[in-house]
């Protein structure tokens, strides 16, 4: 729907199907991405659209900037309760560092039941969490910087924590239970979508960055 607005500004596109698919083809990703945003709530500026004769006349009348800022100010409540959502907060709880680690301890019951099996798998635990602590401060600061050594080190901490996450499903399939290790895959998930949307935070504000979001994807 989006590219439709897009072909008659592209010469000969209409007179060239050809042409008119390649273009679809080349921005399906970002149509899918609009259509989706665009269904979730989110206000999209016509440019993002590539501009359409009437959206860019709207942006010039109104001023792209202040177009923008607008769109970003109608967003972010949005985007903060699909944060909520996916870090598997309450509808209209705060988004902080002690709501989301409290989440976190809800979420890690299947981690605590295998830890309980092995002195083994109790030190596995307490190193995966260490490793996922620090792969979450240094993304953080990579996020702030663009500093390549946080996202180097941030990348040996998540290598570390992947590492304990499969000797904990090798301990709870050793022995003998293994749906603990469909368990453990399950929190895994979910738990890896709270500790990004404590890396997109603000602290400040509580509000999260989607431009974070979208550059971890």
């Amino acid at each position: 729907a989006a590219t439709a607005g897009v072909l008659p500004m592209v010469p000969g596109a209409m007179a060239n199907p050809q042409a008119a698919n390649a273009l679809r083809s080349q921005n399906s990703v970002r149509d899918e991405t609009i259509t989706r945003a665009r269904a979730a709530g989110y206000v999209i500026p016509p440019s993002a659209v590539e501009g359409s004769f009437i959206g860019n006349r709207i942006e010039g009348i109104g001023g792209k900037a202040a177009i923008g800022q607008e769109a970003t100010l109608r967003n972010q409540p949005i985007t903060n309760q699909i944060a909520r959502q996916e870090a598997s907060l309450a509808p209209n709880s705060p988004i902080n560092e002690a709501t989301l680690s409290a989440a976190r301890e809800t979420l890690s019951a299947p981690y605590k039941e295998v830890a309980g099996l092995s002195k083994m798998a109790d030190s596995a635990l307490q190193r995966l969490r260490e490793a996922r602590a620090n792969s979450t401060l240094e993304w953080q600061h990579y996020n702030r910087t663009a500093d390549p050594a946080a996202m180097r080190r941030a990348q040996g901490y998540d290598n570390t924590a992947n590492m304990f996450e499969t000797a904990l499903e090798k301990i709870a399939t050793n022995k003998g239970q293994p749906e603990l290790v469909n368990q453990l895959r399950e929190a895994r998930t979910n738990l890896a979508k709270n500790f990004d949307v404590e890396r997109a935070l603000n602290l400040g504000t509580g509000d999260v960055d989607a431009k974070v979001i979208g550059r971890m994807l």
